[in-house]
Order: C-alpha cells, then structure tokens, then sequence
C-alpha cells in the first residue's frame, strides 16, 4: 500500500487528535481517583501526590503534541496552496 506525504500528514494529524481524547479521557479517571481517595480516606500520598505527579506528566506531553499539530497542520496547509 502506497501513502503519499500529504496522506502521511493526514495519519499524523488524526493519530494527534484521537491521543488527545485518550489523554483527556485518562485525566478524567485521574481527577476522579484524587476526588474518591479524598472523601473516602482523607488527604494521602497515594490518592493525591501520584495522580498530580501523572497529571502533570500526561498534560506536558499534550503540550508536546498540540505543538506537532500546529506543525503538521502548517504543512498541510501550505501543501494544499501549491
């Protein structure tokens, strides 16, 4: 199966777009898991200091990937103009 560039790009861009909802969605849990082990067990290392660490981990790397979206979408745009 031949892909050429421009569908390259494409496969780039929606793989971005559906990680982004998988890391929203993983966020969610996350937050969800601080709210249940602060009104189940209190404040605790394991149900705070854990998910933030994650949090933090999983919100640099969308940082990351918003940043190789713009890229690609930069590069499809000024493909499509040619």
């Amino acid at each position: 199966m031949w892909i050429l560039p421009g569908e390259k790009l494409d496969l780039e861009r929606k793989k971005i777009k559906k990680n982004e909802i998988y890391l929203a969605g993983f966020i969610g849990f996350l937050v969800g898991v601080i709210i249940f082990g602060i009104v189940k067990n209190g404040l605790g290392l394991l149900y705070i200091a854990i998910p933030l660490f994650m949090i933090g981990l999983f919100f640099k790397n969308s940082q990351l990937q918003k940043q190789n979206l713009k890229i690609i979408k930069a590069e499809i745009d000024s493909k499509n103009t040619k």
